[in-house]
C-alpha cells in the first residue's frame, strides 16, 4: 500500500510536472535567453514533452534549443524530422521544433525512462526586448497555454545579463493566472502556487527605462500604441469573454425558469381561486 502511495504516477501512468523555474535572462542587444528547469514523474504512458511557444513577433526568431539530464550533462541530439507517432524509446534523446501557424512553435523531447526526473531546457527569442519611442520592453506570454504536462508549481524570474536590475527602473504587469507579477530583489518575478489549468498562461509586460538595453529592434510608437493594437499571443480574454457569456447565459436561463415557475404557479392559484368562487 504505501508503495503505491509513494508512486502513483507508475500506478496511474501519468505524468506530473512539480515544479516549473523559467529563468529570462535579458542581453544588451533585447535577446531573451531562457533556462527552464522541470522537476516532474515521468509516468508509464506517453512518449514525448513539449513546451508550446506562441505568436513570435515576426521579427523575433527562435533558436538554441537543447535539453540536457538531471545532471546537466547529458545532451540531447537535436533533430529536424521529428515524428509525433514514433515510440518512446525512438524519441529517448532526442529533441527538435515542431514549427505550427502564426510563428507559433512547439519545442519537444523525448520523455525517456519513467520515474523521478528533471530536465533543463535552454533556448533563445531574439528580440525580446524592443525599443519603443517612450520606453523599452516586452508583453509575452513567458508560460504559454497547452504545454504538457502542466505545472503544479511555476515561478518565472527575469534579470539583466551581467547587472541587476532595479526597481525604479522597470514597471510591470501580468496576468493570465492564479498568482501575482511583482518586482523582487534585483529581478523580476511571476509565481503561480497552484496548479495551472490547460487555458491559464503566464502573461508578463516589463517597461525598462530607456538606456538599460539597447534593442536592435526599434519603433517609432509607444509601448502602448503597440500592444494596444497588437493581439496577445493567445486567446485568455477571448476565453475570458467566454466563460462571462457562459456565467451569464447560465444565469438567464435560470432566470427564465424561474419566470416560467413563478407564471405556471400564478396560473395554478387563479384556477384555484375561480374553483373556490365557484
Amino acid at each position: 500500500m504505501l508503495a503505491l502511495l509513494s508512486a502513483p504516477w507508475k500506478v496511474l501512468g501519468q505524468t506530473i510536472l512539480d515544479s516549473l523555474y523559467v529563468v529570462v535572462t535579458i542581453q544588451p542587444n533585447g535577446d531573451g535567453k531562457i533556462v527552464e528547469k522541470r522537476m516532474m514523474h515521468v509516468g508509464q504512458e506517453g512518449t514525448e514533452l513539449f513546451i508550446p511557444v506562441n505568436r513570435l513577433d515576426a521579427q523575433s526568431r527562435l533558436s538554441g534549443f537543447k535539453v540536457f539530464d538531471e545532471h546537466g550533462e547529458l545532451y540531447y541530439e537535436y533533430v529536424s524530422d521529428w515524428e509525433s507517432l514514433r515510440s518512446r524509446d525512438q524519441k529517448t534523446l532526442k529533441c527538435s521544433i515542431v514549427p505550427g501557424d502564426d510563428n507559433s512553435f512547439e519545442l519537444c523531447w523525448g520523455m525517456g525512462h519513467d520515474g523521478l526526473r528533471t530536465y533543463w531546457v535552454s533556448y533563445t527569442i531574439t528580440n525580446l526586448v524592443r525599443s519603443f519611442s517612450d520606453v523599452d520592453g516586452f508583453k509575452r506570454e513567458l508560460v504559454a497555454p497547452g504545454g504538457f504536462p502542466l505545472p503544479r508549481y511555476t515561478k518565472v524570474i527575469i534579470t539583466k545579463d551581467g547587472e541587476e536590475l532595479k526597481k525604479e527602473d522597470v514597471e510591470v504587469g501580468g496576468g493570465g493566472f492564479n498568482g501575482d507579477v511583482h518586482f523582487g530583489n534585483v529581478s523580476v518575478v511571476a509565481e503561480s502556487k497552484i496548479p495551472m489549468t490547460e487555458n491559464d498562461s503566464i502573461l508578463v509586460s516589463c517597461k525598462f527605462r530607456k538606456g538599460i538595453f539597447n534593442p536592435q529592434l526599434v519603433s517609432d510608437m509607444t509601448f502602448d500604441e503597440v500592444y494596444t493594437n497588437t493581439p496577445l499571443p493567445h486567446y485568455n480574454n477571448i476565453i475570458g469573454a467566454v466563460k462571462t457569456l457562459g456565467t451569464l447565459a447560465k444565469a438567464a436561463v435560470l432566470a427564465v425558469i424561474a419566470a416560467v415557475a413563478a407564471l405556471f404557479a400564478f396560473v395554478v392559484l387563479m384556477k384555484r381561486k375561480k374553483e373556490t368562487n365557484k
